[in-house]
């Protein structure tokens, strides 16, 4: 279990300067108290990526002292640890091939339809708020995952890939400027988490595939 009472908190790691990270997996509980990412909380520097990894840490936020805001399969924040702007933002974070296993991801505070509080920044089943000018491409989410955001508005929802020639469009909610999340696409209902990195072409050279939980070689 990884728990703090601080923002930007990862499975793996809690934010980054200069990164790529290839290869990795995280599972047990994260928790934290927003910004909280199944493999970190935040990319945070210019270039920072994350490719062919996984994660199937419990993000589920309902309890005492877990999350608030943000939370993300995969990574918590990905734009400069900006709150503004994002919708042109280029800080050239990718996120590739990788695949959010989780049963549910859920913020602790449910206000219900409106966006009273300030608990407004979004989540994500794969990345909780980024940068739309970004590189989402090829992520893929449980397709029975239960997500809840703070407020029902923001809904779970394929997106296609995107990068700076072709930015991530998110479905906007009047009354919310804070609302950029990757949701990547469902996988195949019944498919295990091998056949879905299998279908990524991860490497069999890295990754064991008899199970059906990818592990490390």
């Amino acid at each position: 279990m990884v728990y703090s009472g601080k923002n930007y908190v990862g499975g793996l790691f809690g934010y980054s300067k200069k990164v790529t990270v290839t290869n990795c997996y995280s599972s047990g509980s994260v928790r934290g108290d927003q910004r909280v990412g199944g493999i970190c909380g935040g990319l945070l520097g210019e270039g920072d990526s994350i490719f062919n990894s996984y994660s199937t840490a419990v993000l589920d936020g309902t309890g005492d002292y877990s999350a608030t805001r943000s939370v993300g399969g995969i990574v918590g924040h990905a734009n400069l640890d900006k709150g503004d702007g994002n919708e042109t933002r280029m800080p050239g974070n990718v996120v590739k091939g990788c695949i959010a296993w989780q049963d549910a991801i859920k913020t602790r505070t449910y206000l219900g339809p409106g966006f009273e509080g300030n608990d407004w920044y979004s989540s994500g089943a794969i990345l909780a708020f980024g940068a739309t000018h970004n590189t989402y491409a090829d992520c893929y989410r449980k397709a029975s995952l239960d997500f809840r955001d703070y407020a029902d508005l923001l809904t779970l929802y394929s997106q296609e890939n995107s990068s700076p020639e072709t930015p991530l469009v998110v479905n906007a909610v009047d009354g919310n400027t804070h609302n950029y999340p990757y949701h990547g696409k469902a996988a195949a209902a019944g498919a295990t988490l091998t056949q879905v990195a299998q279908g990524l072409g991860w490497s069999t050279d890295v990754w064991d595939f008899s199970g059906d939980v990818p592990t490390l070689k």
